[in-house]
């Protein structure tokens, strides 16, 4: 059982869940978003249970149009339209959001991993800020409450790198939120947990 609370920082703390497989979400998530979220997972199981096999045993190139597939299906699922590029990084640097370009890149590298948990969590959370950053620039069109949107706002105009203080990096409301968000997912589709 797992249950989600706000915290006084108006985000969800993932580690005081229980009732999610009931479908109980309390606190800062409405309607639409647990509809989002249960559609991400629904598509994840869906790749688990038809496409795990093939991406393990495929290919890079392989590799790359599965994971499009499934990219395009969490952007739908959100309302946003984040193009997904694989490219060169330094070997910390796992993926970003461009806001300007509208796109999720991930490191390239990552492809040749057989085992996708860690890059599909990394396009997880880099469609959350793709979400996060819709919800700033019109928040009528997302079911998120006024005070965690001006926190995300807040956030992306003073936003800590991490390379200058990795902790304040990870406790910032844009990745806290978007930790959370790919948790959740990958977790309840991988443990056959429904919200």
């Amino acid at each position: 059982m797992i249950k989600l609370e706000s915290t006084e920082n108006s985000f969800i703390d993932v580690s005081k869940y229980e009732n999610i497989s009931e479908g109980r979400l309390d606190g800062r998530m409405f309607i639409a978003e647990k509809m989002a979220i249960s559609e991400c997972i629904n598509t994840l199981k869906n790749f688990q249970e038809n496409y795990l096999e093939e991406y393990k045993s495929g290919d890079v190139e392989s590799r790359n149009d599965i994971l499009n597939g499934l990219h395009s299906s969490f952007c739908n699922s959100l309302g946003v339209n984040a193009l997904l590029k694989f490219e060169p990084m330094g070997v910390f640097q796992m993926g970003c959001h461009n806001p300007e370009t509208n796109t999720v890149a991930i490191n390239d590298m990552m492809l040749c991993d057989s085992d996708p948990k860690e890059i599909i969590q990394i396009d997880l959370h880099e469609i959350r800020h793709a979400f996060q950053e819709k919800a700033v620039r019109m928040p009528f069109s997302v079911d998120i409450d006024d005070v965690t949107i001006q926190q995300w706002e807040d956030n992306f105009a003073n936003y800590i790198s991490p390379e200058l203080d990795f902790e304040a990096y990870l406790d910032q409301p844009v990745e806290a939120d978007a930790n959370i968000f790919a948790s959740i997912v990958y977790d309840n589709a991988f443990n056959n947990k429904q919200i």
